[in-house]
Protein backbone atom coordinates (compact mmCIF):
# COMPACT_ATOMS: atom_id res chain seq x y z
CA UNK A 1 0.00 0.00 0.00
CA UNK A 2 1.06 3.54 -0.65
CA UNK A 3 -0.43 7.00 -0.36
CA UNK A 4 -1.72 9.20 -3.15
CA UNK A 5 0.96 11.85 -2.64
CA UNK A 6 3.69 9.24 -3.34
CA UNK A 7 2.52 8.59 -6.91
CA UNK A 8 4.24 10.24 -9.86
CA UNK A 9 2.46 11.93 -12.79
CA UNK A 10 1.10 9.38 -15.25
CA UNK A 11 0.57 6.67 -12.61
CA UNK A 12 -2.83 5.07 -12.07
CA UNK A 13 -4.11 3.79 -8.76
CA UNK A 14 -7.23 2.56 -7.04
CA UNK A 15 -8.37 4.12 -3.76
CA UNK A 16 -8.33 1.69 -0.86
CA UNK A 17 -9.05 3.92 2.14
CA UNK A 18 -9.56 7.58 2.95
CA UNK A 19 -8.02 8.32 6.37
CA UNK A 20 -9.13 11.95 6.78
CA UNK A 21 -10.60 12.88 10.16
CA UNK A 22 -12.37 16.00 8.86
CA UNK A 23 -15.81 14.66 7.92
CA UNK A 24 -16.67 17.64 5.71
CA UNK A 25 -13.52 17.21 3.64
CA UNK A 26 -14.03 13.46 3.41
CA UNK A 27 -17.60 13.99 2.21
CA UNK A 28 -16.44 16.61 -0.31
CA UNK A 29 -13.85 14.22 -1.76
CA UNK A 30 -16.47 11.50 -2.07
CA UNK A 31 -18.83 13.93 -3.82
CA UNK A 32 -16.07 14.62 -6.36
CA UNK A 33 -15.64 10.89 -7.01
CA UNK A 34 -12.68 10.09 -4.76
CA UNK A 35 -14.12 7.11 -2.89
CA UNK A 36 -13.04 3.55 -2.17
CA UNK A 37 -12.36 1.49 -5.33
CA UNK A 38 -12.30 4.62 -7.54
CA UNK A 39 -9.55 4.73 -10.17
CA UNK A 40 -7.32 7.79 -10.16
CA UNK A 41 -4.75 9.07 -12.67
CA UNK A 42 -2.14 11.55 -11.43
CA UNK A 43 -1.80 14.24 -14.10
CA UNK A 44 0.53 16.75 -12.45
CA UNK A 45 2.24 17.61 -9.17
CA UNK A 46 3.01 21.22 -8.38
CA UNK A 47 6.55 21.94 -7.17
CA UNK A 48 7.52 22.94 -3.64
CA UNK A 49 4.76 20.97 -1.90
CA UNK A 50 1.89 22.41 -3.94
CA UNK A 51 -1.31 20.58 -4.88
CA UNK A 52 -1.67 17.30 -6.75
CA UNK A 53 -3.73 17.34 -9.95
CA UNK A 54 -5.60 14.15 -10.79
CA UNK A 55 -8.39 12.72 -12.90
CA UNK A 56 -11.16 10.75 -11.24
CA UNK A 57 -14.63 9.91 -12.55
CA UNK A 58 -14.03 11.96 -15.74
CA UNK A 59 -13.18 15.07 -13.70
CA UNK A 60 -9.96 17.00 -13.22
CA UNK A 61 -9.39 17.70 -9.53
CA UNK A 62 -6.59 19.37 -7.54
CA UNK A 63 -6.18 18.53 -3.88
CA UNK A 64 -3.68 19.64 -1.26
CA UNK A 65 -0.66 17.39 -0.92
CA UNK A 66 -1.25 16.88 2.82
CA UNK A 67 -4.80 15.68 2.04
CA UNK A 68 -3.40 13.36 -0.65
CA UNK A 69 -1.11 11.92 2.04
CA UNK A 70 -4.22 10.64 3.86
CA UNK A 71 -5.57 8.62 0.93
CA UNK A 72 -4.30 5.02 0.72
CA UNK A 73 -4.07 3.65 -2.81
CA UNK A 74 -2.96 0.55 -4.67
CA UNK A 75 -1.22 0.91 -8.04
CA UNK A 76 -3.08 -0.41 -11.06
Amino acid sequence: MMFLNELKPGMKAKVKEICIENEMLCRRLMDMGIAEDAEILITCKAPLGGPVALECANQSICIRRNDAACIQVERV
